[in-house]
């Protein structure tokens, strides 16, 4: 059974991961970038023996001053609704560590987002109503699982777009179940808004220097990821 399970939101994520994800005390699965589904993963974890989970990718700036690349390791993660979860302040501890100056933010505050948020305006409101410094999808559900199982979890994420970025409204309309990219209904919504490709593009940049970084966290970490 599995000692660690992570969780990502897509497989371009899971990728960053391959180096050590062989290790048979990790177990690697992606959401589809569907909340719902990050939390019917870290239950079936947990369920099946894992003793801490990690929710591991990208994410959203909301603080003005965070670039596409940083990275950040919240302490805890808030709904829109203002419920707080916090991360394992050890295990959190331990990556901080391990990563020393990779890492740009400590004690951050992750905000939990149903869909994406794709405007500055939206990331500003997000920002001033739950205090939050970077946003994402999946790690709010991971760590309400761990609560009800009593486990501990922690959260790496790498900003990928930051809070001046425009994305398309429906990107994560193209990620398909398993976590890749279901590219009928990106060329659809390409057909649809022209306009968008430009925010696509920009996007793609930012997550591929975001999803470098993350690699070069995983390498660094390894597979124990300094969990003990």
């Amino acid at each position: 059974m599995a000692r660690i399970g992570i969780i990502t939101g897509v497989l371009r994520e899971v990728a960053c991961l391959s180096d050590i994800s062989t290790d048979v005390d990790l177990d690697v699965r992606a959401s589809g970038a569907d909340p719902r589904r990050a939390g019917e993963l870290a239950d079936e974890m947990f369920a099946q023996g894992a003793v801490a989970l990690l929710s591991f990718g990208l994410c959203g700036g909301l603080d003005p001053t965070l670039k596409a690349g940083d990275v950040i390791l919240p302490t805890r993660v808030i709904s829109a609704e203002g419920k707080s979860l916090t991360c394992d302040p050890d295990w959190t501890g331990r990556l901080e560590d391990a990563l020393g100056a990779m890492v740009t933010r400590k004690g951050t505050t992750l905000a939990h987002a149903p869909t994406i948020v794709a405007g500055p305006r939206r990331k500003s409101v997000l920002r001033a109503t739950t205090g939050a410094d970077a946003v994402d999808m999946e790690s709010y559900a991971v760590g309400r699982a761990a609560r009800k199982a009593g486990r501990p979890f922690a959260i790496i994420r790498a900003v990928s777009d930051t809070s001046e970025t425009r994305l398309p409204e429906w990107t994560d309309e193209i990620v398909s179940t398993s976590g890749g990219t279901d590219g009928v209904r990106l060329l659809k919504n390409l057909a649809t808004h022209p306009g968008d490709i430009g925010k696509l593009l920009a996007l793609g940049r930012g997550s591929t220097r975001a999803l470098k970084v993350l690699r070069d966290v995983a390498k660094r970490l390894g597979p124990g990821l300094a969990f003990e």
